[in-house]
């Protein structure tokens, strides 16, 4: 007979697949990271809508949009990704780790910021993105507005990296996240290079959500991209023979 403890138990995990089938079946997907779900309203994020990664370094936010986009690919069949680098921080061939095949992937090196603006406006309002993503610095309220427009026109996900300054800024996002690199604790004296790295996500700002929330999330490269690593060689030493004169 089971124990009211893993009944409870039970109950919570069937609440929380049934909450997570109704996000999928309203327009919603995940962020790629569970514990980020589990801090908005509808355990995902709403497509058609903008969603701003802050931070001080773009590859924290980098990493947090490049996850949400191979999770926003699932729900949109034949759909590909529009990827935004004017800086060129994104390597290509690390894509399809990350969940995003390289024949889904539309990669966009604009040399001006007029130029990025109208990549991101075009790329959000064409139904076939699942998502655009890449870094946006700071730019104007009406040219956010223009963004979030196109988002809704398109139907995809705005995954926005931009830099912590502009949490000043006003914004049209429907959901802001502030990403925070936090060291990882060894017990031993020399660092592991298999371990990932350790973020620390707050949920800034939630449309139609009052609460808010910290998350911290840590992620493995050979998780997401696993690498055979080399079996341990045998001593390469020969044993000495005595020979005869």
């Amino acid at each position: 007979m089971a124990t009211p403890n893993h009944v409870l138990s039970a109950l919570a995990h069937e609440l929380q697949r049934r909450q997570a089938v109704r996000a999928i079946s309203e327009g919603h997907s995940s962020t790629g990271a569970s514990a980020l779900d589990q801090l908005l309203p509808n355990r995902g994020l709403k497509a058609g809508g903008l969603t701003e990664w802050l931070s001080h370094a773009a590859e924290g936010g980098l990493t947090f949009a490049l996850l949400a986009a191979s999770q926003a690919m699932k729900s949109r069949a034949a759909s590909v990704v529009a990827i935004i680098d004017p800086k060129r921080q994104v390597y290509p061939a690390c894509l399809p780790g990350w969940g995003i095949p390289l024949e889904r992937a539309v990669l966009i090196r604009p040399s001006s910021s007029a130029d990025a603006l109208w990549a991101w406006e075009q790329s959000l309002r064409c139904p076939g993105m699942a998502a655009c993503l890449g870094w946006l610095p700071e730019t104007s309220s009406v040219a956010l507005r223009r963004l979030q427009v196109a988002a809704e026109h398109g139907g995809g996900l705005g995954l926005l990296v931009r830099p912590a300054r502009a949490m000043k800024e006003p914004s049209w996002a429907d959901v802001r996240w502030r990403v925070m690199p936090v060291p990882i604790v060894s017990s031993n004296a020399r660092p592991d290079p298999l371990r990932g790295r350790r973020f620390r996500v707050e949920l800034v700002r939630c449309r139609s959500h009052f609460g808010g929330g910290v998350a911290d999330v840590e992620f493995c490269p050979h998780a997401a991209n696993p690498v055979r690593l080399a079996p341990a060689l045998a001593d390469p030493a020969v044993a000495l023979r005595a020979t005869g004169s």
